[in-house]
This record gives C-alpha cells, sequence and structure tokens, in this order.
C-alpha cells in the first residue's frame, strides 16, 4: 500500500503516516456517529451470534453478552474512546491532531472515563 501511495501520489509517506491517517478518518468518522446521535449503544451484535456453535471442534461453545459487552469496553479504552459512549476522547483526537472535532460534539461527549 505505501509502495501504491507512493507511486499514485509522489508522496513520500510511510507505513506509520498511512495507519495515521487511518486511525484519524476512522475517529472522523465516530465522532460524526456521535454528532448525529449515534454511538457505541449501536455497536451490537445480532442476537444469533449469542447461540451456542453446533457440529466440530467448537460444539456447544457460545459467547454472552457480557463477554461482548467487556471486549468492546477493552476495545474502546484501547482506541483512546469514552468506554461508556464509544465517543473519541478530547485527549484521542488532540493526539491525531484534528483536536477542533471535539468543539463541535460538546464536551461532555468527548470527556474520558
Amino acid at each position: 500500500m505505501v509502495e501504491l501511495v507512493r507511486a499514485v501520489t509522489g508522496w513520500k509517506v510511510s507505513l506509520w503516516e498511512l495507519m495515521k491517517v487511518g486511525e484519524r478518518r476512522l475517529n472522523l468518522l465516530r465522532a460524526f456517529n456521535a454528532r448525529e446521535g449515534i454511538g457505541g449503544q449501536e455497536d451490537e451484535l445480532p442476537a444469533k451470534l449469542f447461540q451456542p456453535l453446533t457440529g466440530g471442534a467448537s460444539d456447544g461453545l457460545v459467547i454472552s453478552a457480557a463477554e461482548i459487552e467487556g471486549a468492546k469496553e477493552l476495545y474502546y479504552a484501547m482506541a483512546g474512546w469514552n468506554v461508556r459512549t464509544g465517543v473519541p476522547t478530547r485527549a484521542k483526537l488532540e493526539e491525531l491532531g484534528i483536536g477542533w472535532v471535539a468543539d463541535q460534539l460538546g464536551e461532555a461527549s468527548v470527556r474520558g472515563g
């Protein structure tokens, strides 16, 4: 991907820079959705995925809603998002050089937690 971007644009970018572009993109998408009223409460899996598996080595395995909720909170924390709301924190937005986005969301939305 790095070579492709370099060839097409002539930019001397690194893999790290492209990864940061992707991270900014994801955080901008999350912030936009939060501004429009879509947050972590919409990050849900269909009920079908909580049913025990059948057949093979995984027969009977099941993941509980509590396990998924714990994993979701861990993911939010690792991403630098508010663990209750799934909204990027001001600190994360500032780290990515897009702190102005936090002003669009309001302080309560981007407070860590």
